[in-house]
């Protein structure tokens, strides 16, 4: 996400799963000045996105 997007790690550490549409390859990122802002994704990182859990408790993405 960091390459593909260009995100910063705060707006990375801040994402949550529910920020996260893969059909549309997009995602509400928190920015500079707490401004939210849409970030777009290319197939690549929607196909990673896809082998994350998707499970009513996960609220974070943890990146490792």
């Amino acid at each position: 996400m960091l390459l593909d997007c260009g995100l910063r790690v705060f707006g990375l550490c801040g994402l949550r799963v529910a920020d996260v549409n893969p059909a549309n390859q997009m995602a509400l990122v928190n920015g500079k000045g707490n401004k939210v802002r849409a970030v777009y994704f290319g197939h690549r990182t929607a196909a990673a996105g896809d082998l994350l859990p998707a499970t009513p408790r996960c609220t974070s993405l943890v990146v490792v």
